[in-house]
């Protein structure tokens, strides 16, 4: 998880969401981990630093840990990211 945030910070935000999609989907992960890495790739898809940002893909991975992971810690952050972005949604 620190490469991805570190790759993230660093403006490498493709191989980032490469290495947080890898967590996601890692058999031996637990749900916290897999909320986890979801998360960040809405946070990543959202940011206003990526010159590529993308709000529906965003919103795709929000709501994944929305839906699917709504017992872990990861839940609330996954809503405010979805709340944050929807007037971004709604212009498209």
């Amino acid at each position: 998880m620190a490469k991805a945030r570190e790759l993230r910070m660093a403006g490498n935000y493709n191989e980032a969401i490469r290495l947080f999609e890898q967590l996601a989907n890692k058999p031996s992960a637990d749900s916290e981990l897999k909320a986890e890495a979801l998360l960040e790739i809405g946070n990543t898809y959202s940011s206003l630093m990526n010159q590529q940002r993308n709000f529906s893909k965003a919103e795709e991975y929000y709501l994944r840990v929305v839906e699917n992971y709504p017992d872990t810690q990861w839940k609330k952050e996954a809503q405010k990211g979805l709340d944050s972005i929807e007037p971004h949604l709604q212009n498209n």
